[in-house]
């Protein structure tokens, strides 16, 4: 399995909590793929509270997907988690 790191990406990000409209944030992160023939991504953001609720946090994720792959009968598949 060979490791080949492509460039990196910037992101943002709002969030806002449906039952604690006070809990609010927002993040700005870093994420990259560090295998090149597997859909996954790795990120890390720093979380900035913006509502009263909400919390100021580092944060490291990985997280992957796959998109347009044909299934029989016309069907398409698009899935991550």
């Amino acid at each position: 399995m060979a490791l080949a790191i492509r460039a990196a990406r910037a992101y943002r990000r709002a969030t806002i909590a449906v039952r604690r409209p006070a809990q609010r944030e927002l993040a700005l992160g870093l994420a990259f793929a560090p295998l090149a023939h597997w859909p996954v991504d790795v990120a890390v953001e720093q979380r900035v509270a913006v509502g009263r609720a909400g919390r100021m946090a580092l944060a490291a994720m990985v997280s992957g997907g796959v998109g347009d792959v044909a299934l029989p009968h016309g069907f398409r598949l698009e899935a991550y988690g």
